[in-house]
């Protein structure tokens, strides 16, 4: 690619697949920050309905970037099919939080406190993060060392939330 394409953000399009992995990511991150941040309410179906809001608001959000961004670079409209595969391609934001919502709700449902099912929804949610992480950076090619820094990266974000999460109920 010529230097001038690369100066105007060409080679900035991500493949499908990559924005697929990649929207999973931010969508089990943005899930996790809710759960800790929507935790202090102490009511269950408020955390829920809030991490789907969020996740949900989140997604709409980013496809919408995407949809301008393109138009910018390409300066061409995008149409209705582009607007909907774009929002198709980031839908792996929302589908991340299932696992971690259902987690939350089934917990809840066999009597949990609002408290350990947060906490359960939240090891669930790191824990797909490190296996997101171990995926995407072994399908990149990377091993040994490299791939457990990366992997480890993915891990911090879970932790960081749920050390968030405490310390709002320190």
């Amino acid at each position: 690619m010529d230097d001038q394409k690369r100066r105007r953000g060409a080679d900035l399009e991500a493949t499908p697949n990559e924005r697929g992995v990649a929207s999973a990511i931010y969508g089990l991150v943005v899930c996790s920050a809710t759960l800790a941040a929507a935790s202090v309410s102490g009511e269950l179906l408020f955390v829920a309905v809030s991490v789907l809001v969020t996740v949900l608001v989140y997604w709409v959000a980013e496809s919408y970037a995407n949809v301008l961004a393109r138009h910018a670079v390409r300066q061409r409209p995008l149409g209705w099919s582009g607007i909907l595969a774009t929002l198709g391609q980031g839908w792996p934001m929302v589908s991340a939080s299932f696992i971690p919502l259902a987690t939350l709700l089934l917990a809840g449902a066999l009597g949990e406190s609002v408290f350990i099912a947060i906490n359960l929804s939240l090891a669930v949610a790191t824990a797909l993060l490190v296996g997101a992480g171990w995926s995407a950076s072994r399908a990149s090619g990377l091993a040994g060392w490299r791939l457990l820094v990366s992997t480890a990266v993915s891990a911090v974000f879970g932790l960081t939330m749920v050390a968030l999460k405490n310390l709002l109920h320190a």
